[in-house]
């Protein structure tokens, strides 16, 4: 029966934008309480160090900043290899609740290069290129370790 099952491949569907995004209710009137436990959260547990660009606006319930990961490759040998990653996490309490989304994902591939700095999806694209991707998978590999 496995011989006469299709083939499987995982990500291999159409591109989807990396990111995420949720609304939560609560009860009205706790945006000042849902704002600061926020701001202790991003700086004491926000785990995705380097942190950088961190605007906070009390009045408005809004917390910016840009945070740092990594996600590995592998070579042609399997040798994993990291590569930076910023994306932009942003918080919004409001009187009913709070939102929060996660995106604008930015890979710095070439640790040379520290300033050269190239959207997710172009960089998928430049994976997808190379010849060796039909071994290595990186392109899906990054996706997932991305999502």
């Amino acid at each position: 029966m496995l011989l006469l099952a299709p083939p499987l491949h995982a990500q291999s569907g159409p591109d989807t934008p990396v990111g995420y995004s949720e609304r939560v209710p609560v009860e009205e009137g706790e945006q000042s309480r849902l704002f600061a436990r926020a701001l202790s959260w991003t700086e004491h547990r926000f785990a995705y160090t380097p942190k950088l660009n961190v605007k906070t606006d009390a009045t408005a319930g809004t917390i910016r900043l840009t945070g740092t990961g990594r996600v590995k490759t592998t070579d042609t040998k399997g040798r994993d290899q990291e590569v930076p990653v910023e994306f932009v996490f942003q918080f919004r309490a409001t009187e009913t609740g709070y939102e929060y989304s996660v995106g604008s994902f930015q890979v710095r591939p070439n640790a040379s290069q520290p300033d050269a700095v190239v959207a997710l999806d172009e960089y998928l694209a430049l994976l997808r290129a190379e010849r060796a991707n039909a071994r290595t998978h990186n392109d899906r590999r990054v996706t997932a370790q991305a999502t």
